[in-house]
């Protein structure tokens, strides 16, 4: 079965039967590769879960208050979304009957596993809620569920209380516990486990009652008595008196304890019923069935097969009274062989019957026919996905297509919905929910359905060029906090960041994230001077370092689209209007593609990343020039543009991403700095700097397309050689947002 994040409801993960099948199943689903997280009232076993790789949240399941009910079930419902929750598994009848309501609304599958009869009053039939299908720990209460509640035969089926055998397994006494409770060797210890509430504490209350009887029969006698409920302190008072009439502690009260296989390494007779009989019946201890639900006593041949259809619980069997129950214990103690096959028709029928590696293939199998069923994906996304998408920008579109394209790579089924200014076009293009980034009520629902917020890409924290925009992103993700969501700057740039006020709102807000992952040292030293420490910070690359070459036939066509002859080697220019001075470099600009074109002998090929603001810019270039040149017009799939590029002999950009298209197909560079982003990539990928596009010089240009033209193949060389580095850090951005999602991140 393929992996998938499964929410496992219970109402408490204390001593029991149930709370125990929880544990043990949650473990043994996180090592067949599940995520698994457990919702509870918690218990003693909240250690061993997150020891076994499994997350646990309190939850107040355990009760019918309706401010539990209210909490508990608003709880569910954000977990559900936030943790990407593929299937829900509840256990018992409150957390099914909450977590079926919010199931229906997001359509995730839901299903459940039945451990005990439940009440058939019609208050109790109306608040029960059974999933698709359900598992029954034993026949007898498959068959109850069947009868008595109508439920599908054929959605039915049978698991076991599977018992772990890396813990409960023959071994010697353990010693800190013969020194804890000052038991001999030459001690005869009886012990029972049960939850010590008013309908399971029997057995603990007949060994109260059997205890100074069974003294007087046997020498040594120590007994056990563990767990913790409700009837705890009516035992306690009792157990005083017993023990104050024989002169010495003849019983124990542990109360509640999660290390049980090493207290039934000191026992020699077990009492009691279910999971605890079961794992003392592991560890090869002789065992007296006996419950308040029924007395099978000594299991033998003849009797196993009832004491299986029941799962140990004596359900509808003879009257346990205190007589019956001194006469096996007696029995069991003073005959060795009795004891020993009792014992070893224990040990064998767990291995036969009960192990975990069972109960887990039986969940999954109940997980296979659910999904099965399913006809529509859960009504609720993975991430919502935040940029500068929608505005007709080729870099910002290229790495949103990115994003979307590693995610799906690393979780094929993810759900996403992204924010643009475009929904339409945008859910179009990239086959994604999209909704308008500027409507606050479709922010406001898409918040709701949704646990993450990626911050996707580009300078989005910067006021070089805009104040509003770095308030517009902040805001969103300050929002999105305050809505409990995860928040993931992906591959951004920080800065510039040039008012005090922006100083201060960055700070504050990114400080406030979970993941950061910057495209550039300088991104990071800018986090820390601004105080952000909190998140998890790495330096990465841009997303668009994923994108790959297009092959031949992709090549032809938009070559032929743009009327650019295949057979004539071209430079290409990525121009971009900068604070009014296009009315200066325009002239350049036109003068060094002439140039070019005249010693070089290559076509001049314009291509406008910003199809709204650069093409007036690069038509004004080209209506100065004297050589004939191309403009790529209307233009802003990422991959027709790369597919340009790579049949260039030299690419002379502004554009951050018309350089990393460049390094993608490997053409040499000579970038025009208008914000340091530009410059940095430059250093990093070791091509030439054109200076700052206010001293744009032609001399300066030229001279450096004479060098980049001498030595092509060895700037060709170098992009190759970065790009491989590039590569796996771009990877790093999806692996950390898909670790985010389900909170696993790697030390």
């Amino acid at each position: 079965m393929k992996q998938k994040s499964i929410l496992i409801a219970a109402m408490a993960i204390d001593i029991g039967g149930a709370e125990t099948h929880v544990v043990e199943l949650s473990k043994k689903l996180v090592k067949f590769g599940h995520r698994v997280t457990v919702v509870s009232n918690g218990g003693i076993f909240e250690e061993e879960l997150r020891d076994g790789g499994v997350r646990h949240i309190r939850a107040p399941l355990h009760t019918k208050s309706p401010t539990s009910l209210l909490k508990s079930y608003f709880l569910l419902q954000r977990i559900i979304i936030s943790e990407n929750i593929d299937i829900v598994h509840a256990h018992a009848r409150i957390p099914a009957f909450l977590c079926n309501f919010i199931c229906k609304k997001y359509n995730v599958p839901f299903v459940t596993t039945v451990h005990a009869e439940f009440r058939t009053s019609f208050f109790f039939k109306a608040f029960t809620r059974w999933g698709s299908h359900t598992l029954s720990v034993s026949r007898d209460i498959n068959e109850y569920l069947i009868e008595n509640y109508k439920y599908d035969k054929n959605r039915a089926s049978l698991t076991v209380n599977g018992i772990n055998d890396e813990n409960f397994y023959p071994r010697e006494a353990d010693k800190s516990i013969m020194d804890e409770f000052d038991i001999n060797k030459s001690d005869c210890v009886i012990a029972t486990v049960c939850r010590l509430d008013k309908d399971s504490s029997k057995t603990a209350f007949m060994l109260a009652n059997s205890a100074e009887t069974l003294n007087n029969e046997i020498k040594n006698l120590r007994i056990l008595i563990v767990g913790g409920g409700n009837q705890f302190d009516r035992l306690r008072d009792k157990v005083a008196a017993v023990n104050r009439r024989v002169g010495r502690e003849l019983i124990k009260m542990t109360g509640p304890r999660n290390d049980i296989s090493a207290i039934l390494s000191v026992t020699d007779v077990f009492a009691g019923i279910s999971r605890a009989a079961l794992e003392a019946m592991a560890m090869k201890k002789p065992v007296v069935l006996c419950s308040d639900f029924g007395y099978l006593g000594i299991m033998d041949e003849q009797s196993r097969s009832r004491a299986i259809e029941t799962n140990m619980t004596c359900r509808g069997m003879a009257e346990p009274v205190n007589l019956k129950l001194q006469t096996d214990l007696l029995l069991m103690i003073r005959d060795a062989d009795i004891r020993n096959g009792n014992a070893g028709l224990n040990f064998k029928t767990i291995k036969e019957f009960y192990t975990v590696n069972k109960m887990a293939l039986d969940a999954e199998e109940m997980y296979k026919k659910a999904f099965s069923e399913k006809k529509a994906p859960p009504k609720y996304y993975h991430a919502v996905i935040s940029g500068y998408y929608g505005f007709d920008n080729s870099g910002d579109e290229a790495m949103l297509s990115s994003i979307l394209g590693e995610l799906r790579d690393k979780k094929e089924d993810i759900r996403l919905v992204v924010l643009s200014k475009k929904p339409l076009e945008t859910a179009r293009r990239y086959e994604v929910a999209s909704v308008g980034r500027s409507n606050p009520f479709s922010i406001y629902r898409t918040f709701k359905k949704t646990g993450m917020l990626i911050s996707g890409g580009g300078n989005l924290i910067q006021d070089l060029t805009s104040f509003q925009s770095m308030i517009y992103y902040t805001g969103l993700m300050n929002y999105a906090k305050f809505k409990g969501l995860k928040v993931m700057l992906y591959a951004n740039g920080i800065g510039p960041l040039r008012r005090k006020a922006s100083l201060r709102i960055a700070g504050r807000v990114l400080d406030k994230t979970d993941v950061i992952t910057v495209r550039e040292p300088n991104s990071y030293d800018m986090l820390k001077s601004i105080g952000v420490t909190k998140p998890r910070i790495s330096i990465t690359a841009d997303p668009v370092m994923s994108f790959t070459n297009p092959d031949e036939k992709h090549i032809y066509e938009v070559l032929k689209k743009h009327s650019i002859p295949k057979e004539r080697k071209i430079v290409v220019f990525s121009v971009r209007p900068w604070k009014g001075l296009e009315s200066s470099f325009v002239y350049v600009f036109a003068r060094i593609a002439d140039y070019i074109s005249e010693k070089h002998d290559l076509l001049p090929v314009f291509i406008p990343l910003n199809t709204k603001k650069d093409t007036k810019v690069s038509d004004e270039i080209i209506g100065i020039m004297k050589k004939p040149a191309i403009l790529v017009g209307d233009e802003n799939k990422a991959m027709n543009l790369v597919s340009i590029i790579s049949c260039a002999d030299l690419l002379i950009g502004m554009r951050l991403h018309s350089l990393i298209y460049a390094a993608i197909t490997n053409t040499p560079v000579i970038g025009i700095v208008y914000d340091p982003k530009v410059r940095f990539f430059i250093e990093m990928m070791e091509q030439e700097d054109g200076g700052l596009i206010e001293d744009i010089s032609f001399d300066k240009i030229t001279e450096l397309a004479d060098l980049v033209m001498a030595e092509p193949s060895m700037y060709a060389k170098r992009l190759e050689d970065n790009m491989v580095r590039l590569r796996k850090l771009s990877a790093e951005n999806t692996r950390l947002a898909i670790s985010l999602m389900y909170k696993e991140f790697d030390d």
